[in-house]
């Protein structure tokens, strides 16, 4: 092999080196994001239960805290979210509307997962709860949807361009199929209402892992040290059986 072919080798060598060490150190920077992440929504989940009265307060002030509502749900502005599975079964999260008790605005709730086998709305009927009811669980921020591929969501223009499915609970979306203002948080429901079984299986668990950043980021150093460990064996082992010329 010619000298320039080595010395490309071992350039080569040195930019996957450092293009892999520069992604680990990425993935330590986002395990740092997601440790100060988790502190928050800890600290959030420590503070005391409030009631959602209809005021539209700041998203920072009710995300991943405790909080009850009342008023009644209005199945005729419902959504499902999908695919969701339990347990490995496919299935969707329901989202419906609740009308805050002595208020013009309504919160989304997620009342939580349904199988698929029920998931259409004919089938939906036996979900319904009529009357007032008071409902527990945790006030979550809007998700933001994937707008640049397959998946995009179908973004609604007017209550009729409404869209029943979505892939992910996109307040200010679907906000504009519905004809009261939103909360800007919505509430992931964490008991059955009145224990009854017929009732969607609540989903409020918040992931607080620390996800898999740090074992990427050891991949990707590990990696570095293959290509620079490697590299310079491979273009010293060469250099041995012959000079290197510069």
């Amino acid at each position: 092999m010619t000298p320039f072919r080595k010395w490309s080798f071992l350039g080569l060598a040195l930019l996957m080196g450092a293009v892999c060490i520069r992604l680990g150190l990425w993935q330590l920077e986002r395990l740092e994001g997601r440790k100060a992440r988790n502190e928050a929504i800890a600290s959030s989940l420590r503070l005391p239960r409030t009631n959602l009265d209809g005021g539209m307060v700041a998203v920072e002030a009710l995300s991943y805290r405790h909080v009850s509502a009342i008023g009644e749900f209005d199945p005729a502005y419902e959504v499902v979210l999908r695919p969701r599975s339990y347990d490995g079964v496919q299935g969707i999260h329901l989202i419906t509307p609740l009308r805050l008790e002595d208020s013009g605005s309504a919160v989304l709730v997620n009342r939580g997962w349904v199988p698929e086998d029920l998931s259409q709305r004919p089938a939906r009927l036996r979900y319904i709860v009529t009357g007032t009811v008071e409902v527990e669980g945790l006030a979550l921020p809007s998700q933001e949807g994937a707008q640049f591929s397959f998946r995009a969501e179908p973004l609604a223009t007017s209550e009729n361009d409404a869209s029943e499915e979505w892939l992910s609970l996109n307040i200010e979306a679907i906000q504009a199929q519905v004809p009261y203002p939103l909360l800007p948080v919505y509430l992931a429901q964490s008991e059955r209402l009145g224990g009854s079984a017929i009732q969607p299986i609540p989903d409020s668990e918040i992931d607080l892992s620390m996800g898999p950043h740090l074992g990427y980021a050891i991949q990707w150093f590990f990696f570095a040290a293959i290509a620079l460990f490697g590299g310079g064996y491979w273009v010293y082992r060469e250099g041995s059986s012959g000079s290197l010329p510069i």
